[in-house]
């Protein structure tokens, strides 16, 4: 008899002893693969969701930094507003290139949630991996839709429309974005001034995202926002330090799932430990004879 012929013979003579641990091994091999792979895929998910606010300094209204940047990447209503005149303050600060003002209302119509972002020319500086087909707005009425908004919507470029949540306001779709894969596609985008006469909020901002000329100077104007008149009124964030402390709270989840792979690993080993040892218990004889008849240990 081949070894592996013996080898199926000896698994067939106890089929359930060795069909739960193989299913033992199976699981904890599966387990461990499934958790590795999801804290994997949710840092790099967390990294894209922070890098297409494509600055490098998010300004917001005081109250919790996590709340804000969460509201700016995925669309909400916020409870407070910036003052128009602080974007004045964060553009003259050293080392900002641009300063984009963006005013976010977020609507609900037929159980669906609509964005509105009101911006002006600066966002396309921020934003530059952008793609637009048709133009940006820059009349009073015109419309910059997110792919996926476009097409629940079924809107075009040129589209006549009436702007869902607003009563009685009309607009014209100017271009659609192509698909970003992230919020920015079920965002509409419109005029700064648009956004301020429809929302009711003259002379507000929700958050302005922040280019500087080198990212290694976000702590420094970081600070200098900070330490000067507005500092009081509004939080800086810089996006590498937003990374950094969900990255922290990825690395703790890591090791709690890393020490579940373990222990599901530590337990199909103790399975196949014990099927071993109850095997070699139960055909003690049968491996004296083999010994006896020149059968050598590795056979065994």
């Amino acid at each position: 008899m081949s070894v592996a012929r013996y080898i199926v013979a000896c698994i067939a003579w106890s089929r359930l002893r060795s069909g739960v641990t193989v299913l033992s091994v199976a699981l904890a091999a599966g387990a461990s693969l499934i958790l590795l792979a999801f804290t994997q895929g949710y840092e790099d998910g967390v990294r894209r969701e922070v890098n297409r606010l494509g600055a490098q300094l998010v300004v917001t209204p005081k109250g919790c930094p996590y709340d804000a940047a969460s509201m700016a990447l995925h669309g909400a209503n916020w409870p407070c507003y910036l003052k128009g005149v602080y974007l004045t303050t964060v553009r003259k600060a050293k080392h900002v290139t641009v300063a984009a003002p963006v005013l976010m209302a977020a609507f609900y119509q037929s159980g669906r949630q609509v964005v509105y972002c009101g911006v002006d020319k600066d966002i396309l500086r921020v934003k530059c991996r952008w793609r637009i087909h048709g133009t940006f707005p820059i009349r009073e009425g015109d419309v910059l839709a997110g792919a996926q908004a476009a097409e629940d919507h079924g809107w075009q470029a040129g589209s006549r429309i009436l702007l869902p949540g607003i009563s009685r306001a009309r607009g014209r779709v100017t271009g659609i974005l192509e698909r970003t894969g992230g919020a920015d596609d079920l965002f509409l985008y419109v005029r700064l001034e648009d956004a301020r006469r429809w929302f009711h909020r003259p002379g507000r901002l929700t958050h302005i995202l922040v280019l500087l000329d080198r990212p290694e100077n976000a702590d420094a104007v970081a600070s200098q926002l900070r330490g000067c008149d507005a500092g009081l009124d509004m939080n800086v964030i810089p996006v590498s330090r937003l990374y950094e402390s969900v990255s922290g709270v990825v690395a703790g989840t890591r090791l709690f799932l890393g020490a579940l792979a373990l222990l599901a690993v530590a337990g199909a080993a103790t399975g196949v430990a014990n099927a071993m040892l109850i095997t070699v218990a139960q055909r003690t004889r049968e491996i004296g004879i083999l010994r006896a008849v020149g059968a050598m240990a590795v056979q065994v």
